[in-house]
């Protein structure tokens, strides 16, 4: 069969006698299989797809043969497919389904153009939620050993399909690929308009092998990019050229799994080079990143180490080539953000001088960025903790020591392994610091004698360290560490909530004393709701008495705060609450403000008393009364402007206005009546 692939790739008209013999078994035996293509793979160990009625001319749909070759090839054959466009359409969510059976599908050839060789040729009009492969296993099944290779996929027209192959373990929690090889595969943007060209996809597994481990996806050309879900270990996508509206290439893999291996490509897209969302030790090497369109990633970046799903630990990014310019939306070139232990290494970087080549960000830690990376253009930014920037320093031969006298790297120059003892001595109490107030060399500092338990340590910019006194502080012992806390005298001002607790009953924990003699008031507590904005309803203070329930769960039990009514200058309004738990309930019980209510905030003027059962009042007009209901009943007040004041049967009469006569009226529960 290898000497049949290799003269179905020779140029037309090929007239050697080992082609021609060739083609004539191939067409001999293709005659014979068409009839029994059962024993044609028991006596030559594969199948080929015209055995089973597969065209392959381009306009003849090839799916039901195709589909039946996969059917038929045994677990662990091979199956070929003949030279020429193989039309598929398929339908629901995939144009081939391969269940738990490992095969080999290879054809005549790969062509960057997808126009020689074998094609799967996806008809029209197949919509971006179909993939050309779904690969599938069993819950615990171990599938070992896929290949796919030799061929092209394109679009009859137009754009479509979702995946090109979709490794997909979500039907089977452990259901696990490995040794799958994916090679020299032309895959057009097009045919994976919905998707990526290759997606390992584990979102229902949950080993650590992920779904997809210890596989390559090599020497091919890749339109869709290749999408991840909490992969495996040991992925190698190496010699590729991948252009795509994706990202060029997703790690992301289940929490433990490492080592997938991006080497030796050349990625160009919209949507970034390769982003990393999880992973251990994943490695991106020699590869060339080109940013060709305005970027489209989520951090506007090529090179992303995000760490949304896991942290990112001992990442290497190591000898790339990435590009951008301001045509492309000015990415970042390499972004380091939830990752640990990063080493960035050999790389050139070149985008315009005055945006971000490298930002390291502040949830980045110990990120080691190497001497040996040339940066044509761009800054780099680093708000990480712990990262190291290496300075390049030459040293000389037979053993002699280099004296580094200053470095100009951005940033600090760091040294590291060294001990206490290898410093050189200075002045007894001194410290080495810089107290001139302005940028300076460090010098040695001396220190004042403040050991006494009324003094302390006070920093003063451009002077230096002081001592400062107490005086005749009164001092409190902790009755922790036996250490004496000196309490300060005079204005205080404390910017966290103060815990006074005391366990003797009947004492005061907290009180305030005036030793004046004067007429002045007392001690004045001042509690100040200092807001930019004040409003209706505001409480600006409250102070609440909590004791336990039998549960024991803490209840305010009582209390009293004041609100603020209206904020209007020159007609400023506050109201006074007092509240009570009553019932399982807590809430306002009376209120003082424009007049006093017990049991409800509505308040009737100054000098005025409203309570659900007890309502007086001044005279009021009888339109202005109270709605006469159960909840008043019993209420009284006078009105002075009754048109009657006489009695009916001794009931009193219903009031009416209009008149001029005041009298006292009570509420009967439904009626306002003179009485």
């Amino acid at each position: 069969m290898a000497q049949a692939v290799q003269c179905a790739n020779q140029p037309a008209g090929n007239s050697t006698n080992a082609c021609a013999n060739t083609r004539f078994v191939t067409t001999a035996i293709t005659a014979i299989c068409s009839t029994t293509p059962s024993f044609c793979q028991t006596l030559l160990g594969y199948t080929f797809t015209a055995w089973y009625g597969a065209a392959c001319n381009g306009s003849t749909d090839d799916t039901t043969a195709i589909t039946n070759t996969i059917a038929a090839t045994n677990a662990g054959g091979v199956m070929y497919v003949q030279n020429g466009q193989c039309l598929v359409s398929g339908s629901g969510s995939q144009i081939f389904l391969i269940a738990t059976k490992v095969i080999k599908i290879r054809g005549y050839g790969m062509s960057v153009t997808g126009t020689t060789g074998t094609t799967f040729y996806i008809a029209t009009g197949v919509p971006v939620s179909r993939d050309l492969f779904r690969i599938t296993g069993t819950t615990g099944s171990n599938l070992r050993g896929y290949e796919f290779s030799e061929f092209n996929v394109t679009m009859q027209s137009g754009t479509g399909g979702r995946h090109v192959f979709h490794f997909d373990s979500t039907g089977g929690a452990a259901t696990n690929f490995s040794e799958v090889l994916i090679n020299r595969v032309y895959a057009a943007a097009g045919a994976s308009a919905g998707g990526y060209s290759v997606y390992l996809n584990n979102t229902g597994g949950a080993t650590i092998q992920g779904g997809f481990y210890n596989s390559d996806i090599t020497q091919s050309w890749l339109g869709g990019g290749i999408g991840s879900t909490l992969t495996g270990d040991s992925i190698r996508v190496t010699n590729n050229i991948i252009s795509t509206a994706n990202a060029g290439v997703t790690i992301n893999q289940v929490a433990g799994a490492g080592n997938f291996t991006v080497r030796n490509n050349n990625i160009s897209g919209t949507a970034g080079c390769v982003v990393v969302t999880g992973a251990v030790s994943p490695v991106i090497e020699d590869n060339i990143c080109e940013q060709q369109a305005t970027n489209t990633e989520a951090n506007n970046s090529m090179i992303d180490l995000i760490g949304s799903t896991s942290n990112i630990s001992s990442a290497k990014i190591l000898k790339n080539q990435v590009q951008a310019n301001a045509a492309t939306g000015n990415p970042t070139l390499v972004r380091v953000a939830t990752a640990t232990g990063t080493v960035i290494e050999g790389n050139r970087l070149a985008t315009p001088a005055v945006y971000a080549a490298v930002v390291i960000t502040a949830a980045a830690t110990g990120t080691i960025y190497g001497a040996d990376n040339t940066l044509v253009a761009g800054t780099i930014t680093d708000g990480g903790t712990g990262t190291l920037q290496m300075v390049s320093v030459p040293f000389g031969s037979g053993g002699t020591a280099q004296v580094v006298r200053r470095s100009t790297a951005a940033g600090a120059f760091s040294v590291s392994q060294l001990a206490v003892t290898e410093l050189g001595a200075i002045n007894a109490n001194t410290v080495v610091g810089n107290f001139t107030g302005s940028s300076a060399n460090p010098a040695a500092n001396a220190m004042p004698s403040c050991s006494t338990s009324t003094s302390a340590l006070n920093y003063t910019s451009g002077t230096g360290v002081g001592c400062v006194a107490f005086g005749t502080a009164a001092l409190q012992n902790t009755g922790t560490s036996g250490a004496n806390v000196p309490l300060m005298n005079g204005t205080n001002t404390w910017s966290g909530g103060q815990l006074i607790t005391t366990t003797t009953a009947g004492t005061a924990p907290f009180s305030v004393t005036s030793t004046d003699s004067g007429a002045v008031a007392g001690p004045i507590l001042q509690i100040y709701r200092n807001s930019s904005s004040p409003a209706a309803a505001d409480v600006l203070g409250n102070f609440q008495f909590l004791g336990n329930n039998t549960t024991p769960v803490s209840r305010a039990y009582g209390g009293f705060q004041v609100r603020l009514i209206d904020a209007t200058p020159a007609s400023e309004d506050g109201a006074f609450d007092f509240t009570a738990y009553v019932a399982g309930a807590d809430g306002i019980r009376a209120t003082v403000g424009n007049g006093f209510s017990v049991g409800t905030t509505t308040m009737l003027g100054i000098g005025t008393v409203n309570a659900n059962t007890f309502l007086k009042s001044g005279i009021v007009a009888v339109g202005s009364l109270p709605t006469c209901n159960a909840s008043t009943e019993g209420a009284r007040y006078g009105v002075s402007d009754s048109n009657a004041a006489s009695y009916t049967a001794g009931i009193g009469a219903i009031v009416a206005g209009g008149g001029a006569t005041r009298v006292p009226v009570y509420c009967d529960g439904t009626n306002w009546r003179i009485g």
